[in-house]
Order: C-alpha cells, then structure tokens, then sequence
C-alpha cells in the first residue's frame, strides 16, 4: 500500500478540530519577516557567519528550490510559515488533505546535500562549539536511547544494529559494547571521522543508506533519530531501508515535536 492509499480514508475535518493546540501556530507567522526569531540566541560566530552564507546562497541562486506536492499527493495547503527561525527562507505548509507538515518549495536534492555537508552543523551552533563536548553530550544521549531500546525491544544476541544519520557513533557505542555488531552512516564527514577515532568503531561511514547497503548485513534494528523528517521521498527512502532489514527486523523512529519552539521560545 502506497502511502497516498493509506490517507485516502483520512477524515482531514476531524484532524483539523480536534487540533487543540491549532492556535499555536500563529507565532510561526511572525518570523515571517526575514528577521531571526527574537528567542532564539545564536551560539557563536561561527553560526552567524554560516546563516549570513546560506541566505547570499539562496539570495543568488547557488540553492535552487522546487515546488513538491504532499506524500498523500495532494497539493492544496496551508501556508504556517515562511522562515526558520533564524531568518532565513525556509516556507512551511500545511497538508489541507492529510494534515502532514513539510516544506513547499523546497531544496532540491543536490542542494540539501550540499547544506548538510558544508553549512548544516555552522548553522545550529554546532561548529562553535568544540568537537569533545559535542561528543560527551551524544555520549550521554546515546546511553538514555540504548536503554529505551533494551527494554521496548526484544534483540537476538548478536544482533545488527544500523543506525542512519549517526552522527558521531555515539547511540552505537553501548551497542557496541554488549556484543552487537554496529554499522552507522552520516552526511558529516568530520564528525564521521571523530566519532571513529573516539568510540574505536570503525564501521562508521561518511554518506547516506547506500554504506549499509555495501556491507552485505541485514539489520535486526535501524535506528532513525531526527532523521525521517529530513527525507525527500518518504516512500522511496522507507523501501530502502526495508530492503535493509531481516524478515523480523525492527525500526526505531524519533522525530521532533512540531510545536517545541512554539512552546518554548515564542
């Protein structure tokens, strides 16, 4: 069943009034303006210099956008927003068939690869702040979704962890370390190569679900942490990573709440 066929049967009115919170989405409009949103404070220069190279970037054409309609295949929806919050353009709209959030126009492929190769990590703060700290936070995080996984989910011993968009290795480690076999894959090279030379694993892979697919393993669990909301073709990329898995393989989905900033900083 393709994912359009399973929203036909979606009542879109009912989802729509039973949205309690519908109103929180008013605050999102005032960032509107091309200004950075005024809760939120940069990290450093780093990130300042990075969201100033990323606007002139899309000022002059260098990232190219493209209208995309729904997963469900509708195209009528709702304009939220029209920039992040730092200021630059990044439109949001609402599904008015499904009620599913994304980004219409959007960054073409090749452009998102470029973003989250060269400006991505600069752009949230990352870059200014050092690599070990970073690492020791993920270290931490890692811990707290490894004991969340044990206990919700039962694996064989020996089982293959992958994990997509791993960042430094970190949630692989204590995998790791109870004797399961760990393959990770990420678009950050650095932090790719950091995680490497910390954690000790080295089936660690800068570059996308293709470096699962090369090592010849099918997984007994695939971990998505904040990653599906940054796919292009759901349904594309979710066959992909069932072709990943065992017969009883598990996938393990996390992705950011919607109205997180809505709550916390407007």
């Amino acid at each position: 069943m393709s994912f359009g066929e399973f929203l036909q049967d979606i009542d879109m009115g009912t989802i729509m009034h039973n949205m309690s919170e519908e109103k929180l989405l008013l605050p999102r409009l005032s960032w509107s303006r091309g200004n950075q949103c005024p809760h939120v404070r940069l990290r450093g220069i780093k990130a300042q210099q990075a969201i100033a190279r990323f606007k002139e970037k899309i000022a002059d054409g260098t990232y190219q956008f493209e209208d995309v309609p729904c997963f469900c295949g509708a195209e009528d929806s709702l304009i939220v927003s029209e920039t992040d919050r730092y200021g630059f353009y990044y439109p949001f709209v609402l599904c008015l068939r499904c009620g599913l959030l994304r980004a219409d126009p959007r960054m073409v492929k090749q452009a998102y690869a470029q973003f989250y190769r060269d400006e991505y990590r600069d752009v949230y703060g990352e870059g200014d702040r050092h690599l070990s700290t970073l690492f020791e936070q993920r270290v931490e995080q890692g811990k707290e979704r490894y004991d969340y996984l044990k206990k919700n989910v039962v694996l064989p011993q020996g089982a293959v962890i992958f994990e997509i968009g791993c960042d430094f290795g970190a949630t692989l480690l204590p995998f790791a370390r109870a004797g399961y076999e760990v393959y990770g894959c990420d678009y950050g090279v650095e932090h790719i190569e950091y995680g490497r030379e910390k954690t000790g694993l080295k089936s660690l892979y800068a570059g996308g679900v293709e470096k699962l697919r090369q090592t010849g393993k099918k997984a007994d669990l695939v971990i998505l942490y904040h990653v599906l909301e940054h796919f292009l073709d759901l349904e594309e990329e979710l066959n992909n990573i069932r072709e990943l898995l065992k017969p009883t393989g598990r996938v393990f989905i996390s992705v950011p709440g919607t109205f997180w900033w809505v709550r916390h900083c407007c």
